[in-house]
C-alpha cells in the first residue's frame, strides 16, 4: 500500500496566538517608554529651572539667560517666549544677593490709588523709603503718581498690568504679554525701568501651580528678581482690620525675626492701613530694625522652593 503523504497547512498569522504574544509585548514596551521619556523630559525641565534660580542667586543674570547642556557644552535652542519682547529685560546684570541682619521692608501692592499722596506723606515725614509695586492704569492722575513714587525715593515694582489672575497665568507668554505692558508704562511715564516684581497672589497661588517655576526662570533670565513677603497687614479684603489690629499683628509676629518683608496695600478701601503706618514705623524701629526699600541686591523672601532650589 502507497505511503501516505501529509502535508501541514501554514497557519495565518493575523489572529494566531504568535500575533496575540507580540502584540502584548510591543503593548508592554510603550506603556515602559512613554513614562521614562515623560521622566526625562520632567528632569530636564527641572534641572533648568534650578539652574536658572541658582544663576540668579548668584547674580550671574548674564548666564542664566542661556541653557546650557553640561554634557555637550552646546546651547540649547531657546523656548520660544523667550523671543518675545527683546526689550524686557533689566538694565544691568542682577547683583550678588545680600542679607541684611535687623531690617524691614515696607511694601504696599495693586496702588496708584487715591491715598498714594497721603501713604507718601507718612512716608517723608519719618523719612523712611518703602517699595510701591503697582498694576497699570493709564489716567493722568495715576501717571502722576507714579512719577512721585519715583521722586520721592522710593523703589517702583511691577505688579502685573491688569492683575486678573486668570489671564496672566495661562501660560509663560501671557505673563510676559502683561508684564511688559506694565514695564513699557512704568518706563515710559518716570524714566525709570523696572528690575524688582511681585506675583499677584504670591509666586506660589491656585492659578499659577502649573507654570510658576517657568515663569520665575523666565523672568530670572531676564534679569528680574520677584519678593513674595513674611508679614502681613491682612489688609487685602474690602473690610480692612483696624489700624491697631494691623500694627499689633504685624509688631507681634515681627518678634524675634532678624528680617522680614512687609505686605501691605495701597488701595482706596486700606484707609486704616494709612492709619497704622506711623505707629508701624515707630514700633519697627523700637525693635531696633532699619526701614530700606527692596532692590535686586536683597536677599528675596519667597514662599516654599524647596523642590526647586534642593
Amino acid at each position: 500500500m502507497p505511503e501516505q503523504e501529509h502535508t501541514t497547512e501554514k497557519e495565518p498569522y493575523l489572529g494566531s496566538v504568535r500575533f496575540f504574544k507580540n502584540l502584548l509585548l510591543l503593548l508592554v514596551i510603550v506603556l515602559i517608554t512613554i513614562p521614562t521619556v515623560a521622566a526625562v523630559c520632567l528632569y530636564h525641565s527641572g534641572r533648568d529651572v534650578k539652574e536658572q534660580l541658582r544663576l540668579l542667586q548668584e547674580g550671574d543674570t548674564a548666564q542664566a539667560r542661556y541653557s546650557t547642556d553640561e554634557m555637550s557644552g552646546e546651547v540649547n535652542d531657546p523656548l520660544g517666549y523667550q523671543q518675545l519682547y527683546p526689550d524686557f529685560y533689566a538694565e544691568e546684570p542682577a547683583p550678588a544677593q545680600v542679607t541684611r541682619e535687623n531690617t524691614m521692608y515696607l511694601t504696599f501692592d495693586d496702588g496708584p490709588s487715591d491715598l498714594t499722596p497721603e501713604f507718601l506723606q507718612v512716608l517723608e515725614e519719618k523719612d523712611v523709603k518703602a517699595t510701591f509695586f503697582v498694576v497699570g492704569k493709564t489716567d493722568e492722575t495715576s501717571k502722576e503718581r507714579y512719577r512721585q513714587i519715583v521722586a520721592a525715593g522710593h523703589t517702583l515694582g511691577m505688579h502685573s498690568y491688569s492683575h486678573d489672575y486668570k489671564k496672566i497665568y495661562q501660560s509663560v507668554e501671557s505673563f510676559l504679554d502683561d508684564s511688559y505692558q506694565l514695564f513699557t508704562l512704568l518706563k515710559e511715564e518716570t524714566g525709570v525701568t523696572p528690575s524688582v516684581f511681585r506675583f499677584p497672589g504670591g509666586s506660589i497661588n491656585s492659578y499659577n501651580m502649573g507654570v510658576y517655576q517657568e515663569i520665575i526662570a523666565e523672568m530670572a533670565r531676564r534679569g528680574f528678581r520677584f519678593f513674595d513677603w513674611s508679614l502681613s497687614a491682612e489688609d487685602a479684603a474690602k473690610h480692612s482690620p483696624s489700624a491697631a489690629a494691623i500694627c499689633d499683628g504685624i509688631l507681634t509676629r515681627a518678634e524675634g525675626r532678624s528680617r522680614g518683608i512687609v505686605l501691605m496695600h495701597d488701595s482706596y478701601h486700606c484707609k486704616t492701613t494709612l492709619e497704622a503706618l506711623p505707629k508701624l514705623i515707630d514700633g519697627l524701629w523700637e525693635k531696633g530694625y532699619a526701614l530700606e526699600p527692596l532692590d535686586r541686591s536683597v536677599t528675596g523672601i519667597s514662599f516654599a522652593y524647596a523642590d526647586c532650589l534642593d
